[in-house]
């Protein structure tokens, strides 16, 4: 269930990207995938809050 879960938000977000014409660099989209792998959606949204 994990690994379908993970495998299906990646495809998810490469989609969305691909949609909205690449807007943001490759580069840009592996370093914000490999912060939501390691250190989990709700903390990337916690800290978004704090700098806010």
């Amino acid at each position: 269930m994990l690994f379908s879960y993970l495998s299906n938000s990646v495809v998810g977000i490469i989609d969305w990207w691909l949609q909205n014409d690449m807007m943001f660099s490759s580069e840009y989209m592996a370093e914000k995938l490999s912060a939501l792998f390691s250190q989990g959606p709700l903390n990337i949204i916690e800290m978004k809050i704090q700098l806010d």
